[in-house]
């Protein structure tokens, strides 16, 4: 045997080492891919929840809004609640909607968006009837969509916890 056969052999043994180095090397990208695209996912999932559990609050809020400015007769204080919740309800029902995990309550939301929406109109276009008349058909749902938020709020703090 030539000292030519022997760097040869060695060559195929390195060369035979490298290539299981390499399989096992790409092996554990894969795997740690896997593993960086599950954990995306769950991330992903968890900042919708803190967003959600951010935003679903806020329609408890803007519905005692609403209640106080009919309360003490303000137009323009109605008229921003009504823009406002019919804004939240309509981004809520949007992000919840992605996801299929409420249909219901996707359902109750934009159509108190939209009733929000119609009562705002019918105040800004002019109306001889009192704000809790307009407005009574927007503060029952509300009401519906609220108590129905505070089961999800709950879920959702259960799952972030």
């Amino acid at each position: 045997m030539t000292l030519g056969d022997i760097l040869s052999i060695c060559g195929l043994v390195v060369g035979v080492i490298g290539f299981g180095f390499t399989i096992h090397q790409l092996r554990r990208t894969a795997t740690a891919t896997e593993a960086s695209n599950e954990l995306l996912v769950n991330v992903g999932a968890r900042m919708k929840a803190n967003h959600l559990l951010v935003l679903l609050p806020q329609l408890h809020l803007l519905s005692d809004e609403l209640d106080e400015a009919v309360l003490t007769d303000d137009k323009k204080a109605v008229t921003r609640a009504l823009v406002s919740y019919s804004r939240a309800a309509s981004q809520i029902a949007s992000m919840l909607d992605t996801s299929s995990e409420s249909p219901e309550l996707v359902d109750m939301l934009r159509e108190s968006a939209k009733a929000a929406g119609t009562a705002k109109g019918v105040i800004v276009g002019g109306t001889n009837k009192s704000l809790a008349v307009v407005v009574k058909s927007v503060t029952e749902a509300m009401s519906t969509v609220s108590n129905n938020a505070s089961e999800l709020i709950s879920s959702y703090q259960a799952k972030v916890s």
